[in-house]
């Protein structure tokens, strides 16, 4: 039974952790507890052996049972509750706390919920981070994959939410889920989750608002020598990435002042055919000077275009040069040229195609 209980609460992304100072339990339908860890003999001054199979949560909770009912009920009811909540212990330390209740459901059987109560005083004296009304809008959406996300985003400082637990919460396959999710956000979603906790930790710390060690603390980190490694790496590959975007973007600049200052007729297009620059002779041959050009689509300026040059283009975006003067041009207003034309690839600094470069 204790095993089963631990693996759902694994399951509900709730980390079983001996030395872990917040409160894990698991309640059935009847209200009877069936688990409980250590920590409630700091929090309630009773011992599990005294609570398991034994108590009932009124008992425990006392003048909080009535506070708590609406959330025990919608728990039970198959909903996840997140709430905030002051408990004072039996020692008459005042705790500011964040309680989760998960449901517990097997078989399409509602079985009762487990219970994840933390310590956030120290989120508290931080109100303008994620609040748990935020956590608690559980949002519902059509595609698992941005469902995902979202949960990402609202458990950055509740811990990881668990592959699992994921899965089924956006009914969709452990493996579809993994796969689905890398080829949409480039990264596995737990590296994915450590992205957005650093992109967090890094506001804070240039605002000046929390130092390292809490920042560790806060983000649920076993301590704060592993945040700071984490930290520094992803400070590492995000000065790598924006010199590379920096690089990339000095490659199309001078792409760009070439073609805008050519003689001759000549356009730029990224990889989805839409124009970057075009010269003055090549707005002006095709009689463009009365419409927006770049940033335009380049089908649309020109609408009549013919298959052959599309199979042209699509080749060039594959790495293809191709130059003749045996193909007709048709302009917008229905006129027709013979033209000697080329087209090839364009490339960024590392060598990947970035669209083509057509003389006309």
């Amino acid at each position: 039974m204790i095993t089963k209980i631990i693996r759902g609460l694994s399951q509900a992304g709730i980390e079983v952790d001996q030395y872990t100072t917040a409160m894990l339990a698991y309640w059935d339908q009847d209200l009877i507890c069936r688990y409980a860890n250590s920590s409630y003999l700091d929090w309630f001054g009773v011992k599990p052996s005294d609570m398991i199979d034994k108590m009932h949560i009124k008992e425990l909770l006392g003048a909080l049972y009535e506070k708590n009912q609406v959330y025990i009920q919608a728990a039970l009811e198959g909903h996840v509750q997140v709430f905030r909540r002051d408990i004072v212990s039996p020692y008459g330390k005042m705790r500011h706390s964040i309680a989760t209740y998960w449901p517990c459901i097997e078989d399409d059987l509602k079985k009762g919920f487990y219970v994840h109560v933390e310590d956030a005083t120290l989120k508290d004296e931080y109100p303008h981070l994620v609040t748990p009304e935020e956590t608690a809008k559980f949002i519902e959406v059509r595609d698992p994959i941005v469902g995902v996300e979202k949960a990402l985003h609202r458990s950055l400082l509740n811990g990881f939410p668990g592959i699992v637990n994921l899965a089924k919460r956006y009914l969709i396959s452990e493996t579809k889920l993994k796969i689905n999710f890398k080829v949409r956000y480039g990264r596995s979603i737990f590296a994915y989750y450590r992205f957005l906790q650093m992109e967090l930790a890094d506001v804070y710390l240039k605002e000046k608002k929390i130092n390292k060690k809490q920042l560790a603390a806060l983000l649920n980190f076993t301590n704060s020598t592993n945040f700071l490694i984490c930290y520094q790496k992803h400070l590492k590959e995000r000065s790598g990435k924006k010199a590379i975007e920096e690089l990339t973007k000095s490659n199309d600049d001078r792409y760009k002042t070439f073609i805008t200052q050519a003689p001759f007729a000549l356009a730029m297009l990224d990889d989805k055919m839409i124009v970057k620059a075009a010269s003055q002779k090549y707005v002006d041959d095709y009689h463009l000077n009365e419409q927006p050009v770049i940033g335009t689509y380049f089908y649309e300026l020109f609408p009549t275009l013919g298959f052959q040059w599309k199979k042209i283009h699509k080749a060039a975006l594959k790495g293809k040069t191709q130059s003749g003067e045996d193909y007709v041009f048709e302009r917008q207003n229905g006129s027709t040229i013979c033209i000697k034309w080329d087209v090839r690839p364009w490339r960024n600094h590392d060598g990947k195609i970035g669209g083509i470069i057509e003389t006309i």
